[in-house]
């Protein structure tokens, strides 16, 4: 005796699957059908979203009873309700998707941000070393050069013969003095001013 083969007939890649059937089903609203394996896992699973039952009976089973036409009226408009209700949800779901998609970029933007920031951070600093080093000279050259005109003070006073040479000495020492008091003054003011700028660099708490 033959024996009919049923076969899936879910939609599948613009047409219909064609898969062999393993089990018939049916909705609570009355729609039914025969479905491959592959398809029962996938009704089952939107049956799950849809919070409504569906029933699989084996292929060559007995015939479950049908409902009447005012009940599967009902239960396909509700059906259609749900469906709705499952599309909103997927809707809100994409613009979450796309509103964290957003703060994932800003947040990437703001990392780049702060790296730059630390960066410049860094580079402050190192000016800042440097201004104070050179202003650290700039005072040791200045106590050279004190020392030197405190020397030549004394052997001008001192000493007679060769006053116009000690004169001549006295007034570069008193030059190179007046020179690194300049720089001194110059790299304080180049020190505060890169101490102002790392504080503008220096995130805010």
């Amino acid at each position: 005796m033959d024996q009919t083969i049923h076969l899936c007939g879910h939609s599948a890649g613009g047409g219909t699957c064609g898969k062999p059937a393993v089990a018939n089903f049916m909705w609570a609203w009355g729609e039914r059908g025969a479905c491959c394996a592959e398809h029962q896992t996938a009704l089952n699973q939107l049956a799950s979203n849809l919070k409504r039952n569906i029933t699989f009976m084996a292929l060559d089973g007995p015939t479950p009873p049908t409902i009447g036409r005012d009940e599967r009226t009902r239960l396909q408009a509700e059906i259609l309700v749900l469906r709705e209700e499952a599309q909103e949800a997927k809707d809100r779901g994409l613009s979450l998707y796309k509103a964290n998609a957003e703060l994932a970029e800003q947040a990437r933007l703001a990392a780049i941000r702060e790296r730059e920031l630390r960066a410049q951070v860094k580079d402050a600093l190192a000016e800042k070393a440097s201004a104070e080093e050179k202003a650290a000279e700039a005072a040791r050259e200045a106590a050279r050069c004190s020392f030197e005109m405190q020397k030549l003070h004394r052997l001008s006073t001192a000493a007679n013969a060769g006053a116009d040479d000690s004169r001549s000495r006295l007034a570069e020492a008193e030059s190179k003095l007046e020179l690194a008091r300049v720089a001194l003054e110059k790299t304080d003011k180049e020190k505060q001013a890169l101490e102002a700028e790392l504080a503008k660099l220096r995130p805010h708490k």
